[in-house]
């Protein structure tokens, strides 16, 4: 009796039902139990041989929300709490640049480790809520947690070092300033120091008066000696007038006459003459008024006495020409010295008006100026002020980091972990057992096949010959 001949796929690939390959792995489930079990010894074996890694973990942020450091004192001021933002830029950030060759080489000259190791087991991550997690594996757990927890110390310190660098340059800056800001005034009050060497103690309204007073002054003086000269050349032309007469009437033999007590007058009126041309002290002077005054007098006294001899019936003797001759030549002599003095109370003016006008200017100068030395007085007060700020900033400036938790020895090693390397290779080995079990039962089907094909008598299968003895044994049964 021939046998069925087995299925055969499209491809030529023998086909087998379901209920098939469960028998194959039941007839052979003790090799998947070998495999498995030899995968987790394996395994179990190599993680015990495995030298053990541990893993420490440090979290920190930077408080994005904390302002410029300042160390001007303010009672009433309250500190902002540091709290992170969630920022991913700026955790992204922080990430790249812990990730940066210099950080690296920061730790690994804290730590003693070589770069490329330390680049190995130093993972740095952000966390959902924007925070910057370390992760640091090494064999031994105090390294790890030392090596985590350098992390945000070394962050800190590259900060610092950022904010005193930049606080030292702006007070190198503040310095410079500060410097022209003093030279500036160093300036100004030597200017100031001028101005008083030049008009007194300082350049006041009161100064300002005197100058004025002191130009009036000068110009009543110049006034007067112009007065006194047009006085003294009115006086020569009627002396000369006078004399024209005298010698008119001596040529016509009709001389004016005089008595004693006019000739003792004209000699009088020439004295006091001869007096007002040797006093000094100006035309304002008490001396030259004083005789001035007499002398008006005088000429009055002089005239009245000729009117009376010009009215009288008897004439006296005499002549008047020697001395109205004298008296012209006082005057000319009067005339000469008043000339001269004019220079001098022109100069004498034109120095007061210079002086005034340049009070003026530098008391316009001296108001704009002192302006301009409280507004530089005040900026250099809030330069000072903000030098030692940042003077005080480039020693003390601290990073605003902040350590949310902090790494610490582990006594768990984080790798191998042999419980769970025998579980992975036991399950492992289940799955490949399976496999292997289908397989050889593949195999043998296959070869089955192919040796079916190549015999003439007819070839059962194993189940076929599994029935056929169970039909024999109940025909003897029968």
């Amino acid at each position: 009796m021939a046998s069925p001949t087995p299925p055969h796929g499209p491809h030529g690939a023998i086909e087998a039902p379901a209920s098939r390959h469960w028998q194959d792995i039941k007839r052979r489930q003790w090799l998947v139990y070998l495999v498995a079990i030899a995968s987790a010894a394996l395994a179990y074996l190599l993680s015990a041989l495995l030298t053990p890694v541990y893993e420490s973990k440090a979290t920190f942020f930077l408080a994005t929300n904390a302002s410029a450091p300042s160390y001007v004192r303010s009672d009433s001021a309250t500190p902002e709490p540091l709290f992170p933002t969630p920022d991913e830029k700026t955790a992204a950030l922080n990430v790249g640049i812990l990730r940066g060759r210099e950080m690296f080489t920061a730790l690994s000259q804290a730590t003693g480790e070589s770069i490329d190791d330390l680049q190995k087991r130093v993972d740095i991550t952000v966390s959902g809520e924007f925070m910057v997690d370390v992760f640091a594996r090494n064999p031994d757990a105090q390294a790890a947690a030392r090596a985590a927890n350098l992390v945000p110390t070394l962050y800190r310190q590259f900060h610092e070092d950022i904010l005193r660098g930049k606080a030292r340059d702006e007070a190198n800056v503040l310095r410079a300033q500060s410097q022209s800001l003093r030279d500036q005034l160093t300036e100004l009050r030597a200017q100031s120091s001028d101005l008083t060497a030049r008009f007194g103690a300082g350049l006041t309204d009161a100064t300002i008066d005197r100058l004025a007073a002191d130009q009036r002054a000068a110009a009543q003086t110049l006034q007067g000696a112009q007065e006194e000269i047009r006085s003294v050349n009115a006086r020569l032309g009627a002396l000369e007038a006078t004399l024209d007469t005298e010698r008119g009437a001596f040529e016509r033999d009709e001389t004016a006459l005089s008595t004693p007590l006019l000739d003792v007058m004209v000699e009088q009126l020439l004295a006091l003459r001869i007096d007002i041309a040797s006093v000094t002290g100006g035309p304002n002077s008490p001396r030259r008024k004083a005789i001035q005054t007499q002398m008006e007098e005088m000429e009055k006294a002089i005239a009245d006495e000729k009117l009376r001899l010009a009215n009288a019936t008897t004439k006296p003797t005499g002549s008047l020409h020697e001395q109205l001759r004298v008296q012209r030549a006082v005057k000319q002599a009067d005339l000469r010295g008043l000339q001269a003095l004019i220079p001098d109370h022109e100069a004498r003016l034109a120095q007061a008006k210079a002086d005034l006008a340049k009070a003026l200017q530098h008391l316009d100068a001296e108001t704009t100026r002192r302006a301009l030395m409280a507004r530089l007085a005040s900026q250099l007060e809030t330069v000072e002020t903000n030098l030692a700020a940042a003077q005080l900033q480039a020693q003390n400036a601290t990073a605003p980091l902040v350590v949310v938790e902090t790494a610490f020895p582990t006594t768990r090693p984080a790798f191998p972990l042999p419980i769970l390397n025998t579980i992975v290779a036991a399950i492992t080995g289940i799955v490949l057992g399976l496999y292997a079990a289908l397989f050889i039962g593949h195999s043998d089907r296959v070869r089955a096949a192919r040796r079916q094909a190549n015999l003439e008598m007819p070839f059962f299968t194993r189940d076929e010959i599994s029935r056929l003895r169970e039909l024999r044994r109940s025909i003897k049964e029968l």
